[in-house]
């Protein structure tokens, strides 16, 4: 049972359609396969990877996944982590972060129309975990696994807060000796996008309140942040094109005949793109987009608060270098938002199994966003994924699409939804 599930969970399992990339194993996903292996001797892992596999074999076979085993087996294993809980030793080990992750993954395969009610509540369940359990995050080859696979929903949480946050929390923990990945030290880097958020939404909010002293003490310090985040990044970027950029003509990503594109009809709105961003691998891909996505949230934000100072008249630094950045700001954006949804088909490709199901979120509703207030016709596209990741899990690609269009679908999603309180139709030069 938990084989079947896993059979179409991981890339490269579902059947080859000869896409050129590297299926094997991801960061993000590890964990989830040795769960599955050390759940032959854990009865609360075997419970949850249960639920997590009857839920996808019942919703295959058409069932609606609300009074079925998986229910029953979801409430059995929620009666057992609770157990855990209890004890503090308990509670930090690492069978039991594996299985609020894999309840986690329950919750969000089960999304639908409405939303998905008890997602949140494991997210913070899964954090609270993360920080009692200090070093032991990193005592265990299966720790580090685990916590690595945190690291997305993590920085979701922190960016719909739009609040700083400490400078360790999404950092390997100090106990950790070895090289840390590519992917550890992205998300070191996008540790600060919450900080710019911030500073971005306080001079906004501060416009009318604020002496001139005190908007220019804050401009600069957002500018320096900016600054020193866009750097990181791409030193950050370069790097990782000099240590990974072998394979297929040595690039990180490429592009490949759509197969989704030539499903439409030829008068369709939607028929945009005939190619997609192939990459070398899923975690090459992910990084990519988060690398994307990182630089369209400090755009934006930037952009914001430096159109609401240019409308007070006054004598204030601008957060540009020159005017010429500025005017290169809304290309930019445009350019970063095409790029990820130029990515999106990859993640959803027959190759490439469901780990989607873990990632689309962030990227869907930024760039979704972007595009639709500025009515460009690559939101079209949006429709095909969404058509697509139904067809992949059902109620998943509606529970998506309403995400998008709502701003933010459900209960849970509604509050880390992303760039919630900026409205770019508010702003006449918006970009």
């Amino acid at each position: 049972m938990n084989g079947v599930f896993l059979e179409s969970y991981f890339p490269g399992s579902r059947g080859s359609f000869g896409l050129p990339t590297d299926s094997r194993l991801n960061v993000s996903t590890l964990w989830l396969s040795t769960t599955y292996e050390l759940s032959l001797t854990d009865h609360l892992l075997s419970d949850a990877l249960s639920a997590l596999s009857l839920s996808y074999i019942e919703q295959q076979d058409g069932f609606d996944g609300t009074s079925h085993r998986s229910k029953t087996m979801y409430g059995r294993a929620m009666r057992a982590l609770s157990m855990k809980l209890m004890d503090q030793d308990e509670a930090s080990e690492d069978a039991t972060l594996a299985a609020a992750m894999a309840l986690t993954a329950y919750e969000l395969q089960n999304a639908s129309k409405a939303g998905v009610p008890g997602w949140l509540s494991h997210v913070k369940g899964a954090l609270r975990l993360v920080q009692l359990r200090g070093s032991k995050n990193v005592a265990t080859s299966f720790g580090q696994q685990l916590f690595l696979g945190t690291r997305l929903t993590d920085f979701i949480a922190d960016i719909g807060k739009r609040k700083a946050i400490e400078p360790h929390a999404l950092s390997f923990p100090n106990a950790f000796t070895g090289q840390l990945s590519s992917f550890a030290k992205l998300f070191d880097i996008l540790q600060t996008i919450p900080s710019i958020l911030e500073q971005g939404d306080d001079i906004v909010a501060s416009l009318q309140d604020s002496s001139e002293v005190e908007l220019a003490s804050k401009i600069t310090i957002m500018s320096y942040t900016c600054q020193e985040f866009e750097s990181r990044l791409m030193s950050w970027r370069g790097q990782l094109g000099r240590e990974k950029a072998i394979g297929y003509q040595d690039q990180l990503y490429w592009e490949e005949p759509s197969m989704l594109y030539h499903t439409l009809p030829v008068d369709s709105s939607a028929r945009i793109f005939p190619t997609f961003f192939c990459f070398q691998n899923l975690d090459i891909a992910q990084q990519l987009v988060l690398h994307w996505a990182g630089l369209m949230f400090m755009h934006l934000s930037q952009y914001r608060s430096e159109q609401g100072v240019q409308r007070l008249d006054v004598d204030l630094p601008s957060l540009y270098s020159t005017d010429v950045e500025r005017a290169a700001v809304a290309a930019k954006c445009m350019e970063l938002a095409i790029n990820i949804t130029k990515s999106l088909e990859y993640f959803v490709h027959p190759d490439m199994g469901l780990t989607a199901l873990d990632f689309l979120g962030l990227p869907v509703n930024l760039v979704f966003g972007y595009l639709t207030t500025r009515d460009a016709k690559e939101r079209f596209w949006f429709n095909v994924i969404f058509d697509r990741l139904s067809a992949m899990s059902p109620g998943f690609g509606e529970f998506m699409k309403a995400m998008a269009y709502q701003g933010g679908g459900g209960k849970a999603f509604n509050q880390l939804v992303l760039q919630r309180n900026y409205d770019p139709a508010k702003y006449e030069d918006g970009i």
